[in-house]
């Protein structure tokens, strides 16, 4: 009864994870508007010639325009030709033809797509994103309780994680980076659970059975998830997504061979390092097997990829150029310093006052258009860093606690060291720092990703993992200096008591009080 009861609890936030979103994008689901940017049209002919009668000169944010010139092409074009009963394999409309099923980015075989298929298109974007951000935060809550955080953390964490301003702004511009970005937690919850399951001693037939039993629900868990994030539709993410998954892994792995090697008295050491590697098959096999589910999207992509224009177009040091300023740092704790789009002004800092676009601090005219808060340091989506005060202050704290907690806490610390870790490098390849090399040098086809401003998306990841830490250590604190003043209290009270008793010789009291 007790375990239905948490059981309900669970499947309770889960199911919450959804009235946030809701709440976000009312407008554009049970509303009357559309999350489609249909006045951006009016930019070009034939809608410029009537731009003056519908007001639309201007477009309410400029950053939106690839939903409705490419997305919403690409998914009208994909139900049109099923619904004549064709398979849409070239698109014939573009340029002289083009590839379509091959590219992925129409996430034609991605299971939420069905909504655009049952629901008007002008619906359909807003309840695709719900369904994204609550997807990310449900699987971000399942991997805050798989690394054993409370559940008021883990959903802490799960808030944080479908509210960070790179899933946010995603979800108005790239559907299909949303979806892909999702999974990721699922799929380093289905890593930790194997390698937990692989390296419990079994004492019996029935505990062993059980064991068994979880790892394959596991690989099955993480092969569906993996399959289900190439169908996505994005390869960037894709790659960024068995890269971590990789490293993930190997961390666990490395760790748990290391304790091996520490611990001199193992009565069946032999055992436990073939445990070790067929651990790593057991991984191994839940890739493989996500990989083949994907094979169809990813063969003809493949296929494409090496016909890319890309490879080889830009240099190391142009890729640079293409990340972060040092200034854009400010946007972790202001995402609006440097203005928003979609208010075509900025807040001086200085005054108080409301800047036009126009001009710059200077009066120079913005170099990228006057109604764009681009201004050559990154655009507001781009640039979509934005994860909170908070979160970022429980992060420091997420750090700070390993250096307090005692060594009952040795898997907790090596969790932390790895998004540490791994929130650092982020950051550098966001920054365009020289460790950028590591990536572009060392990894094949990653020389055609142009964009190490991406990894915003594993640094919001990490500081999320990193505060559910935090939020864990004030809490656990907090309950430790709770109990520590109730067992002061109980003593000084049996002091007086007794006391009292051995001056009443009253001797009785003494035993039940007596601590």
């Amino acid at each position: 009864m007790f375990r239905l009861k948490r059981f309900k609890i669970d499947l309770l936030v889960v199911l919450g994870f959804g009235l946030l979103p809701l709440l976000l994008l009312a407008d554009v689901t049970i509303g009357s508007k559309t999350m489609l940017p249909a006045d951006n049209l009016y930019q070009w002919e034939p809608w410029q010639s009537v731009a003056t009668q519908f007001n639309a000169e201007i477009p309410q944010n400029g950053l939106l325009t690839d939903l409705v010139i490419e997305n919403y092409v690409w998914k009208q074009f994909l139900i049109d030709t099923l619904k004549d009963g064709d398979i849409p394999l070239w698109n014939p409309y573009l340029f002289a033809g083009a590839p379509f099923l091959a590219t992925g980015q129409h996430s034609a075989y991605y299971p939420f797509t069905l909504l655009f298929l049952i629901l008007p298109m002008t619906k359909a974007y807003g309840w695709y994103a719900v369904s994204q951000l609550w997807l990310a935060g449900m699987c971000m809550y399942i991997f805050g309780r798989v690394l054993k955080m409370r559940r008021g953390s883990a959903v802490l964490v799960g808030l944080i994680y479908q509210g960070s301003g790179f899933l946010l702004v995603s979800a108005a511009v790239f559907p299909m980076i949303i979806g892909a970005a999702a999974w990721l937690p699922l799929l380093l919850a289905g890593i930790h659970m194997i390698v937990k399951d692989q390296r419990l001693k079994i004492k019996d037939e029935s505990a062993s059975i059980f064991n068994l039993q979880s790892s394959i629900i596991w690989l099955a868990v993480g092969a569906v998830a993996l399959a289900s994030q190439i169908f996505a539709g994005h390869i960037e993410i894709t790659y960024y997504t068995l890269l971590i998954m990789a490293l993930y892994a190997a961390w666990l792995l490395v760790v748990r061979g290391w304790s091996l090697v520490k611990q001199s008295k193992i009565p069946n050491r032999k055992s436990e390092i073939n445990q070790l590697g067929r651990t790593a098959v057991t991984l191994l096999v839940m890739v493989v097997l996500g990989i083949m589910l994907g094979s169809i999207q990813l063969i003809p992509f493949y296929e494409v990829g090496t016909a890319n224009f890309r490879e080889g177009s830009a240099e190391f040091e142009e890729v640079l150029g293409w990340a972060f300023p040092k200034r854009r740092i400010l946007t972790l704790a202001m995402p609006n310093f440097f203005g928003n789009p979609a208010h075509h002004s900025y807040q001086d800092m200085v005054d108080g006052g409301v800047v036009r676009f126009d001009t710059n601090y200077y009066g120079d005219p913005n170099p990228h258009g006057a109604y764009t808060s681009n201004w050559g340091i990154k655009n507001y989506v781009e640039g979509g860093v934005y994860l909170g005060i908070l979160p970022l202050f429980l992060a420091v704290v997420g750090i700070y606690a390993v250096f307090r907690q005692n060594a009952k806490s040795e898997i907790r610390k090596g969790q932390t060291v790895f998004f540490a870790g791994l929130s650092f490098f982020s950051l550098a390849f966001i920054f365009g720092t020289p460790l950028y090399a590591l990536l572009y040098y060392g990894l094949p086809f990653i020389n055609q990703l142009h964009t190490p401003f991406r990894w915003v998306w594993p640094l919001s990841l990490a500081v999320a993992v990193l505060a559910g830490f935090g939020a864990d250590y004030l809490a656990s604190t907090r309950e430790w200096s709770s109990r520590a003043d109730w067992i002061t209290a109980k003593r000084e009270s049996a002091q007086h008591l007794n006391v009292w008793a051995s001056d009443s010789t009253v001797v009785w009291w003494q035993r039940p009080l007596g601590l």
